[in-house]
């Protein structure tokens, strides 16, 4: 899943655009090369990436695709070094979105609520339900970016957080 700001000059209320990739289904998306593939966005250092707790896609990204993930800005790092955790015990998603956003900013429509059974997102087509769980994963972590973001500039944190981002992305 990613989500882009349609325009960084916008105002940050407005919804990003959300997209949902299907590499099982087809992985040529992350085997594409070249300044229009994914895979030059997810390893372009001056494009950042904001993933939650980013340890587990970035190992799938280097170790089945050979991407590596660069430009990272990991939530749950930022969360932790915010004061809120210890480094390796972030919160989960949900609770860094409804800590840094407003709650007419989101809906978590099934956060919480799914009982997580192995294979559960393998069955295609991908159910509504799982493919807007899978959206609102990503569509609210630019905000949250930019909360975080100012947070840790002010605490003079942000390039620890970025540091410690990249530490958690292979190769180590």
């Amino acid at each position: 899943q990613i989500a882009v700001h349609p325009d960084e000059l916008s105002p940050p209320a407005e919804l990003p655009l959300g997209y949902v990739y299907d590499i099982e289904e087809n992985k040529s998306v992350l085997i594409a090369v070249g300044p229009t593939s994914l895979r030059w966005i997810l390893e372009n250092a001056n494009i950042p990436k904001v993933l939650h707790c980013c340890r587990g896609d970035a190992s799938a990204f280097f170790y089945e695709y050979g991407i590596v993930l660069d430009g990272v800005f990991d939530s749950g790092v930022a969360d932790c070094l915010l004061g809120y955790r210890g480094l390796n015990h972030p919160h989960t998603l949900g609770k860094v979105i409804r800590r840094n956003l407003k709650e007419d900013e989101f809906s978590l429509t099934h956060k919480g609520s799914l009982v997580f059974i192995p294979g559960m997102f393998e069955k295609r087509p991908l159910s509504w339900k799982f493919f807007i769980y899978s959206i609102e994963d990503v569509l609210y972590l630019n905000q949250v970016y930019r909360v975080q973001m100012a947070d840790l500039q002010r605490n003079c944190l942000d390039i620890v957080c970025v540091s410690l981002s990249a530490a958690r992305t292979p190769p180590y």
